[in-house]
């Protein structure tokens, strides 16, 4: 009765206006959610598993097992649980990581092409690229880890950069003072073999305290530490220090320029080039058989 007489007091004008846009505003609402349904893409189809709690995610699991001492298990698990190749989680607040778990998935992350990673994880991006000194930082991250068995990539650039202004330094003027690159590199040589004398150092205790579980390095460091001379005196940690400066300030320049100039002369000469890759290829596929190294 209340709405009867609360309707008919309304004039016929604001009424049919009331009614043109309640219609208007269902129609549009629903052929706006017709078409978005229509237009909408199927989300993407990820890889199983699950992400655990908001923002940390299954990082406390992970943190638990590790500190039982069998960080593995977390993967084990989630390779039975989920898939043995492939599974997905969230560590550290990172909410999209997945793990490559098996030989499938290793082949097709590693063997698209160079479409997904890099070649080198020091490669820069882009088109043009300084050979001399790319070839420097990998020859000399590669004598780190023969001759040192450094890996650690921070510990590394440090070398590097110190072992920069100990070449400089020797084509320089010996001019003793403060400022110029004599003195900066008698400085950094100095540091070089501050460093070096600690791992020695660690090195001869892992070498005394060596059990039938553990494994002596084969490297350099190794070497000079078990290797008496003629007389079977063993080297002191001031010499084997100095004989580890030497060899990669003798293999610094020389290793990085040869690879520099063969790369000029491939680029050169696309003959040599094409020759020099099919070769590459053939033995990567195993048509060629060659000597392995050891």
């Amino acid at each position: 009765m209340d709405l009867f007489v609360f309707t008919s007091t309304l004039s016929p004008t604001l009424l049919y206006t009331s009614l043109c846009i309640v219609i208007f505003t269902i129609l549009f609402l629903f052929f706006t959610t017709k078409s978005s349904s229509k237009n909408s893409t199927p989300p993407p189809k990820l890889p199983p598993g699950k992400t655990g709690w908001p923002i940390i995610g299954e990082t406390l699991d992970l943190l638990l097992i590790g500190r039982r001492g069998h960080p593995e298990k977390f993967l084990h698990d989630r390779m039975e649980r989920h898939c043995p190749d492939i599974f997905r989680t969230s560590l550290f607040g990172d909410s999209k990581m997945t793990f490559f778990c098996g030989p499938t998935a290793h082949k097709f992350l590693f063997a698209n092409e160079n479409k997904l990673v890099g070649s080198f994880k020091w490669a820069p991006k882009g088109d043009n690229v300084v050979v001399i000194d790319m070839a420097k930082k990998f020859t000399f991250e590669l004598a780190c880890q023969l001759l040192l068995n450094v890996t650690d990539s921070k510990q590394v650039a440090k070398f590097d950069n110190q072992f920069r202004n100990v070449i400089a330094g020797m084509m320089s003027v010996p001019i003793d003072f403060p400022g110029t690159s004599f003195n900066r590199a008698i400085k950094d040589a100095n540091l070089i073999r501050k460093e070096l004398l600690t791992l020695i150092k660690e090195r001869k205790m892992a070498v005394q305290q060596k059990n039938k579980d553990s494994i002596i390095i084969r490297d350099l460091l190794s070497h000079l530490l078990i290797t008496p001379d003629e007389d079977g005196k063993l080297m002191n940690d001031v010499e084997i220090a100095d004989k580890i400066i030497g060899q990669l300030i003798a293999g610094y320049d020389t290793a990085s320029t040869t690879i520099t100039f063969i790369l000029k002369y491939l680029a050169e000469h696309p003959h040599f080039y094409d020759e020099v890759f099919k070769g590459n290829t053939l033995i990567l596929l195993g048509k060629i058989d060659v000597i392995p190294l050891k």
